[in-house]
Parts: structure tokens; sequence; C-alpha cells
């Protein structure tokens, strides 16, 4: 908030810098800012930081949007939301987590406690998570998040052996 005093900033920093100076496995610190933040951006390269990684929001307006009928998935390819059952939600996991294994830092979270956090968040609609099936294996997906009038694509993640194929374009023209 730029309405922040300095001093209470740098306080909050020195407290962010002293737990990680204590953590044994001596992982790097990830402060997220807007790119036009520029004084957060200042206070954190006095501190040492530095940009290591951008990522960008993705909008479209809907108003006289008109979607797409017919994607045009390949034969043997479906998109389909997930069922609710465990099944489903392990494979949900299991394609998102592969996924992201090549993303920056990715950790990968323990099964009961992706679905537990995921399935308990507020946007969660089951209708909104999605699986694309080519020949009946899971090869890419999407979790997508409702709020009023806005929607969001909160995830989405093709598997190795399907990037470059289209799922990502066509998944996201099908949300």
């Amino acid at each position: 908030r730029p309405e922040v005093e300095r001093a209470e900033i740098d306080h909050v920093l020195d407290r962010i810098l002293s737990v990680a100076r204590a953590d044994p496995r001596h992982r790097p610190v990830h402060l997220f800012c807007q790119i036009d933040f520029d004084r957060k951006h200042e206070l954190f390269q006095a501190r040492g930081g530095s940009i290591v990684r951008h990522f960008y929001r993705m909008e479209i307006d809907l108003a006289g949007y008109h979607p797409v009928a017919d994607v045009g998935w390949p034969d043997g390819v479906t998109l389909a939301p997930v069922d609710g059952s465990d099944d489903d939600f392990r494979e949900m996991h299991r394609v998102v987590d592969t996924a992201f294994q090549d993303h920056w830092n990715h950790a990968s979270p323990p099964y009961d406690d992706w679905v537990k956090r995921n399935t308990t968040a507020p946007a969660f609609d089951p209708t909104l998570w999605w699986l694309v099936r080519r020949n009946g294996a899971p090869v890419a997906a999407a979790i997508l998040e409702a709020d009023g009038d806005l929607g969001y694509v909160g995830v989405l993640g093709t598997l190795r052996e399907a990037r470059g194929t289209g799922m990502a374009s066509r998944l996201l023209q099908s949300a």
C-alpha cells in the first residue's frame, strides 16, 4: 500500500529476511509485486533483491464476444468436467502436478492436501474443472473459477507428451 510508512515496510522486510536466514534449507525468498509498483521494487532492490520472474495476467472483454461453437478437438480427444469422484480428482491432481513439474520452483503437493485446499475454496465448482483425454488417457486440465460476472483460468496444464498439439489453446477457447 503506497500510504504505508517506510519504517513499517522496513520492519516487515527485516522480519522476512530474519526468518529466511534461519531456514535450515536455505530456500530463496520470493516476494511478489506488480510490475508498475516502482517503490516496492526499489525497496526490495535496496535489500539485495532482484527481479527473477514475470507473471502475466490475461484478460478478455466478453462484451460482444461470441464463443467458438466448436474448437475442433481432434479425433479421440474429449473434454469433460470432472465428475466429482475421487478417481477424477486424482487424475486432475496427477495431470496438474505433472504438467507443472517443469514450472519454476514447483513443489508437488500431496493429493490429500491439494484436494482439500481446492475443493473447500469458496470458488470451487467441479463443473469448471475440466480434463482433456486423448484415447481415454488424461493429457491436459483446466481449473476455472467464476466470481459473480468474472471468470478466471486458475490453472491450465498440458502433459509434455501432448504439448504443441493445441490442447491448451483449445482449452482456453472452450473456457
